[in-house]
């Protein structure tokens, strides 16, 4: 059967197209990212969307800044018009006087002219404070740009902890897993031997029981810590915002860790440079601001004010006019709006202090906490390396028993499973360990090494 040139056409571009979609849904599904915890951090940094958040506000704020200066800087403004007129003049002085005899009404057929005034205004006083100075209204702009700024940091510091718990819980399931892998093989053979010397019997059909059971045991925390791990990745994988069609693979590197700066010179750090403690400052410094802006209201305004003025009727020459003044405003009462204000920004200022120095003294006592929680930590992480360390000696010295035929070949595989046992208990408090570094981490809000 010949095709047409047509029918050639159609099922040649369908081919490609069924190819290309192919190649295209094979690549979607090859995509693949290996990463360790520096990696993912790096990763999430760059895809999350309260960072990118915290940027645009900490951009918004800074626009703000910029137009709050701008009030404060000259102006010049151009008004041009044209008119036409038909009728009769309604000025208060034409109506009120259209009975006097001297006051001539007269009514204006038709006419039209055009007026153009350019107006420099130059702002001398206003808020307190002399042109050219910092007035209270842009301090306030500039303490809350300062707050978005401080808060960037803040929001990757939080970024950076939810991470690192998530990467450090899957490293943690993936060591656990191999552990149990070799327990599982111990427990197997443990049966075996068990099975073996039931044939002869030699043991009594319940230890053949508890063997069984004790190796099926094995396989279902196997299957419950595979079931943890894969939750860790899934749950890693969401907040590092990648697609379905990534696939998130942990490396398996256990993140480094080192000494510890002492306690007094970590509070010391997080009193400088920590951002919530850095963002309460600078909220104390905004309500300064507005308690200088409530004084200020008090306080006269000067500007001044250049003006040129020209109309003309189409019919040249045109009427000009220069003019220049000092515009000045002085408040003199207002039933005691502006006292209130005063003392309400008062009260303001003294709420946010007390709510920095609130803060301040959280933070240090939940640095000290958790800096002790580290210590005491690293010392169980100490006495469990003993832990390891007897137990592989304890092996060995069974193993040379079981040779000589001292003790039986369970007692062997007893060693192994308490070597093992004694290996995952090891994981557990490192990365426990670990784990309390990064809450310290978080809580002082600054590096915590030497």
């Amino acid at each position: 059967m010949r095709l047409s040139v047509m029918a050639k056409i159609v099922l040649g571009s369908w081919v490609a197209g069924f190819l290309l979609s192919q190649g295209g849904a094979a690549m979607a599904q090859s995509q693949e990212l290996v990463c360790d915890l520096r990696t993912c951090i790096d990763y999430a940094l760059t895809q999350s969307v309260a960072v990118k958040e915290a940027d645009a506000k900490e951009i918004s704020q800074t626009a703000a800044v910029l137009y709050q200066q701008t009030l404060f800087r000259p102006t010049l403004s151009l008004d041009a018009s044209g008119t036409e007129i038909n009728g009769e003049s309604v000025s208060a002085f034409s109506v009120v006087g259209v009975n006097d005899p001297e006051v001539v009404k007269k009514r204006i057929n038709y006419d039209e002219y055009y007026s153009i005034n350019l107006t420099f205004t130059y702002p001398v006083f206003k808020e307190g404070v002399f042109f050219g100075n910092n007035p209270p209204s842009v301090q306030i702009a500039e303490a809350t740009r300062a707050a978005d700024t401080i808060s960037v940091y803040g929001v990757r510091g939080d970024v950076i902890y939810s991470v690192s718990q998530l990467y450090l819980t899957a490293v943690k399931d993936q060591k656990l897993l191999k552990e149990q892998e070799a327990l599982i093989k111990t427990e197997k053979r443990k049966y075996e031997v068990v099975q073996s010397l039931a044939e002869q019997h030699l043991v009594s059909d319940e230890e053949l029981k508890i063997a069984e059971l004790t190796w099926i045991s094995s396989q279902s925390t196997y299957e419950q810590l595979q079931n943890e791990f894969t939750d860790a990745v899934e749950q890693l994988s969401k907040s590092l915002g990648l697609g379905p069609n990534v696939v998130l693979k942990i490396n398996g590197e256990t993140p480094a860790y080192g000494p510890l700066v002492p306690l007094e010179t970590l509070i010391d750090r997080a009193l400088v440079e920590h951002p919530e403690i850095r963002s309460q400052r600078v909220t104390v410094d905004g309500a300064r601001a507005e308690l200088d802006l409530s004084r200020a209201n008090r306080l006269p305004t000067l500007d001044f004010i250049t003006n040129y003025s020209y109309a003309d009727d189409f019919n040249p020459p045109g009427n000009q006019l220069f003019l220049s003044l000092l515009s000045l405003k002085i408040p003199i009462f207002d039933f005691g709006q502006n006292s209130a204000e005063i003392r309400q920004s008062q009260a303001n200022v003294i709420e946010k202090q007390m709510t920095a120095e609130v803060v301040k003294r959280g933070i240090i006592q939940s640095i000290t906490v958790d800096y002790s929680d580290v210590r005491n930590n690293a010392s169980s992480l100490k006495i469990l390396d003993i832990d390891v360390q007897k137990s592989q000696l304890q092996l060995k010295l069974v193993q040379a028993k079981a040779a000589q035929q001292i003790v039986p070949s369970t007692a062997v595989l007893d060693a192994e499973e308490a070597l093992i046992e004694k290996r995952k208990d090891r994981i557990e408090s490192e990365f426990t360990l670990l784990t309390s570094y990064v809450e310290l981490q978080h809580t002082a809000g600054v590096p915590i090494g030497p």
